[in-house]
């Protein structure tokens, strides 16, 4: 068996290609019900498809049907992060959402709500999140979706922080580079 790799498409459809010959399609694309800008978290029972102007999808994999769909007043711009069967989905519309990855059930009394609109995965370290915003500001919230810092950037926070050696690194769209 070959291992594969799929990828949602601006243009509706989950490509499967294969790992070994990457330039050769495998199947029938699949349609799906939107645009993704971002890459689809797979596991063995769903495909997680974050669709560009709302809403994220879980699509069975045994029967391409969709299971469940967290509604969302903007796009979801970021691969979301999968931990211990849960999905932490950033929006367009400033949330931070806890789903249980089985059910689509929300874990969080309420998502987080940031003051603009987030377009990376967060960054998870020390049992902490680290989302950046287009506020201007990188943002650390708890487990049970707390924000507990703030920290200052001078424009839109648009990618993921990294962390080295116990330094976390984020960047800003005017290229300023700050460390934590």
């Amino acid at each position: 068996d070959e291992q594969t790799l799929l990828f949602p498409t601006y243009s509706n459809l989950l490509v499967e290609v294969g790992v070994e010959r990457p330039d050769t399609r495998l199947g029938v694309p699949i349609s799906i019900n939107g645009a993704a800008l971002a890459e689809a978290v797979v596991t063995d029972e769903f495909i997680y498809v974050p669709y560009r102007t709302n809403n994220l999808v879980a699509i069975e994999r045994d029967t391409l049907e969709v299971a469940w769909t967290l509604v969302t007043e903007g796009g979801v711009w970021a691969q979301p992060l999968l931990i211990d069967e849960v999905l932490y989905v950033t929006t367009m519309d400033h949330r931070l959402y806890a789903v249980d990855a089985v059910t689509g059930e929300q874990l969080w009394n309420d998502p987080v709500s940031l003051e603009g609109a987030i377009a990376s995965t967060p960054l998870f370290v020390n049992d902490y999140f680290y989302v950046g915003s287009y506020d201007h500001r990188l943002y650390q919230i708890s487990l049970d979706g707390e924000v507990v810092a703030q920290y200052e950037g001078n424009n839109w926070i648009w990618g993921t922080p990294v962390i080295f050696e116990d330094t976390i690194y984020y960047a800003d769209l005017s290229g300023y580079v700050y460390a934590l």
